[in-house]
């Protein structure tokens, strides 16, 4: 899968993506875990990843 591009749609779903880059709106992405902690653990530090990756890639 070198150089395709992944939907992310198929890693994470939409709704889980949208709170995510919520609180990576409001917390920045330069650490993992007050994001982690302010979505009270309720989501996977893969989730959180895969979304960061997409942000820094796309929202940039």
């Amino acid at each position: 899968l070198a150089g395709e591009a992944i939907n992310l749609d198929d890693l994470v779903t939409p709704e889980r993506q949208q709170v995510i880059k919520e609180a990576i709106e409001l917390l920045g992405i330069e650490k993992l875990r007050p994001i982690w902690e302010h979505l009270e653990e309720k989501y996977t530090y893969e989730e959180i990843r895969l979304v960061a990756a997409w942000w820094q890639r796309y929202q940039l």
